[in-house]
């Protein structure tokens, strides 16, 4: 049975304007402030996806899964990259069409493309990894041998820190410097549905969850080198805030649970509008604010091009669930 947390949602919004506030501030002050860690938002968002697809796995088989998935993501994608690459080209600025058409792929990381149409494509290919790696696992084991997934990932993660070959293409294909990430949510989802079903969570669960969270803060400045910036205290809060997500996500999940009708049907709305918000607040945000700075200060006009993109995202959004509506009613497999 499908399941809805609020606290994803939530999260979720508030992760894609973390890693917005960085994009956009970063640059123009030298004092410490929130959005100057707000690339850790991708972490954050990493966990959510290992929590939101132990979910919607487990009753699907790997068509249902793969044609949900590709529902949700390429769409979207496929539309704003190529509006984000017809933007670019007409201020002039360079954007190959052989790096266009292996953006399109959503795997530009694998494909080690230099220069992609917008830098935050990035994390899809992760993503994408992470769902093609549990789909071939969930294909040929049952859901219930999940934990063996986990298991296997983390073993396979420790062997190639401890081994010194994580930088490696095995390792990066294997994406290991992310992978605690989505297996401390998917832990997180099991140990949840443990609790709804009211049953006492396994303790091995709950070690292994903290063991995972443990191990990824202790190793984040290997894993995480470009996070990190010149200035020495850098290092304690990028270390202490990615304790923080291990903690206050699960917090989040358990405290919010319900929420008025009218505040849900909204938070599924800012939930909803993340996804188009990330595809375009990079590229052609900091195109807008480029021309915006021309006639206001750059707070001002980062601050206009915010309204912009929070604007169109919702208006992507609510197109982009009727385009998916209409897809679902074509393809039979996701009635199956």
């Amino acid at each position: 049975m499908k399941k809805y947390f609020p606290a994803i949602d939530l999260m979720r919004f508030f992760a894609v304007c973390w890693v917005m506030s960085f994009h956009y501030f970063l640059g123009i002050s030298s004092t410490l402030a929130f959005y100057r860690y707000g690339n850790l938002g991708v972490q954050l968002f990493f966990i959510i996806s290992g929590f939101v697809i132990a979910f919607s796995i487990q009753e699907k088989s790997i068509k249902q899964f793969t044609a949900s998935r590709f529902v949700r993501l390429f769409p979207l994608f496929w539309f704003t990259c190529i509006l984000t690459f017809l933007v670019t080209v007409l201020i002039h600025d360079h954007v190959s069409l052989k790096n266009f058409f292996l953006s399109m792929t959503m795997l530009g990381q694998a494909l080690n493309v230099t220069a992609f149409v917008d830098g935050v494509y990035w994390s899809l290919t992760i993503e994408l990894f992470f769902y093609g790696f549990i789909a071939l696992f969930t294909h040929f084991f049952p859901f219930s041998k999940i934990r063996i997934f986990y298991w296997s990932w983390f073993v396979i993660v420790l062997f190639f820190y401890l081994a010194h070959i994580d930088e490696g293409i095995l390792g990066k294909l294997l994406i290991v410097r992310h992978a605690s990430y989505f297996i401390f949510g998917g832990m997180l989802a099991l140990i949840v549905e443990q609790v709804d079903q009211k049953v006492r969570p396994w303790i091995f669960d709950i070690i292994f969850a903290g063991g995972v969270a443990i191990f990824a803060t202790v190793i984040n400045e290997r894993s995480l080198p470009p996070y990190f910036v010149p200035i020495p205290i850098d290092h304690f809060w990028v270390t202490f805030i990615n304790a923080a997500l291990f903690i206050l996500v699960p917090l989040f999940v358990f405290l919010i649970r319900k929420l008025p009708h009218k505040i849900n049907n909204l938070v599924i709305v800012i939930g909803g509008i993340t996804y188009p918000i990330y595809l375009i607040h990079q590229r052609i945000g900091m195109i807008i604010a480029g021309e915006l700075k021309s006639y206001v200060n750059s707070y001002v006009a980062y601050t206009l091009t915010i309204v912009m993109v929070l604007a169109f995202s919702y208006l992507l959004y609510r197109k982009d669930q009727e385009f998916r509506k209409y897809l679902k009613n074509k393809i039979k497999v996701l009635h199956e």
